[in-house]
């Protein structure tokens, strides 16, 4: 029988493939602009794609999978990113290649919800924790290294053969998983989960406590959805850089944020979740304040500053994101999938809308794109002083 560590680690085998998805083509990007004849807006869609779909695509995947059993969907959502990411594969305009990217996402929701709710099967409390921030410190290491992946297959090979990549990626892993991940929501379980869906989701959307948590998760994610959405065209379009050359630059704020999960799954046990909250809002302040000086032209525009004063936000991520999502989850223990359905919700909820405002106003003037950062950090910032302040009352 597959024990728990191992099982956990096949999840974030099959996300190294999900997360890869989200920005593997960014490389891309200004050239699928020019082979399907669209703006630069109307490629930018096909990445908000992910986080709108992803958000009411994992809703079922949680509800359900509570009732019925995890494996059942987690194979339907492997099903969908498949179907999608085959369709971008062969797509011939971008009306095709857009319905591709919302059936991938439509999967990418429901692998995303059911990974969480697996890991909280097996695991509680600060263990939980844990592997939440060795889950969380999958994103940087794919997202850095993702589009270093894409640009060398595009300057190889060509474009559609970055979508084959990833399709015959999950293939693989779903015959892993058929073999070798039993079901994790037990019988026993399944008859003690609470079986009214809509009132357990109500429950948690009317809830202010809950929503100042989620809102410390997703913000973060928010924030790196913003500068990797406008980057590529500000890098490649203003700074003149080579797809290549952009992707390896890139790679420096998603390598801190590892850094950042390395210390937080190595010591979280022992700090508590509290304690790691203040670390990350002491990161958003310092953040703040440097960026405030390149977005008012006291310190000049310069790509690899920019990249730099990122970096200093993402590194305190993970000590944000994997608190507020453990604290979510060990206060609906009944209910796993439902409230990681819900933590996907409201996180790709804030994403498409903070992301899809600021990317339609400007892309090519870096401190705009700044202000709107500076914005985000300052609001973490302040929600988790909120989330301290109540704790000790």
């Amino acid at each position: 029988m597959t024990s728990p560590k191992h099982i956990a680690w096949l999840i974030f085998l099959m996300n190294i493939i999900v997360i890869s998805s989200i920005d593997i083509y960014i490389p891309a990007a200004p050239y699928l602009g020019h082979v399907f004849d669209v703006t630069d807006s109307a490629m930018k869609l096909t990445f908000l794609a992910s986080p709108f779909f992803s958000s009411f695509g994992g809703i079922p995947f949680g509800r359900f999978s509570d009732r019925f059993g995890r494996r059942r969907f987690l194979f339907a959502g492997m099903g969908l990113y498949i179907t999608g990411s085959a369709l971008c594969m062969t797509a011939h305009n971008i009306e095709m290649f857009f319905m591709g990217r919302c059936i991938q996402s439509l999967g990418t929701g429901g692998l995303s919800v059911l990974s969480g709710a697996i890991l909280a099967d097996i695991f509680t409390g600060a263990t939980l924790a844990r592997y939440m921030g060795i889950f969380a410190s999958i994103y940087p290491i794919v997202f850095a290294l993702a589009p270093i992946l894409g640009a060398e297959v595009l300057e190889r090979f060509g474009w559609r053969y970055i979508f084959a990549l990833i399709t015959f990626g999950m293939v693989l892993v779903s015959f892993l998983f058929y073999f070798l991940v039993p079901e994790t929501n037990s019988v026993a379980d399944l008859k003690k989960t609470d079986k009214s869906g809509v009132a357990g989701m109500r429950t948690l959307l009317t809830s202010l406590p809950i929503f100042l948590l989620v809102s410390i998760h997703s913000l973060p994610i928010s924030f790196n959805g913003i500068f990797t959405v406008n980057s590529p065209f500000i890098y490649i379009d203003t700074f003149m850089m080579t797809p290549r050359e952009y992707s390896y630059l890139q790679a420096m704020p998603v390598a801190t944020q590892f850094i950042g999960a390395y210390i937080y799954k190595s010591i979280v046990e022992r700090i508590g979740l509290l304690a790691s909250l203040k670390f990350g809002m002491v990161t958003s302040l310092i953040f703040v304040v440097v960026a405030s000086f390149m977005a008012f032209d006291f310190i000049p525009d310069n790509p690899y500053l920019i990249i730099a004063v990122v970096s200093t936000f993402s590194f305190g991520s993970t000590f944000m994101i994997s608190s507020a999502s453990t604290m979510i989850l060990d206060s609906n223990p009944g209910n796993k999938g439902l409230t990681m359905s819900y933590i996907s919700l409201m996180r790709n909820l804030f994403m498409s809308v903070i992301v899809g405002l600021t990317s339609s106003l400007s892309y090519r003037d870096v401190n705009p794109i700044l202000m709107y950062l500076i914005v985000t950090a300052l609001i973490q910032a302040l929600l988790i002083r909120q989330q301290v302040k109540k704790t000790y009352v």
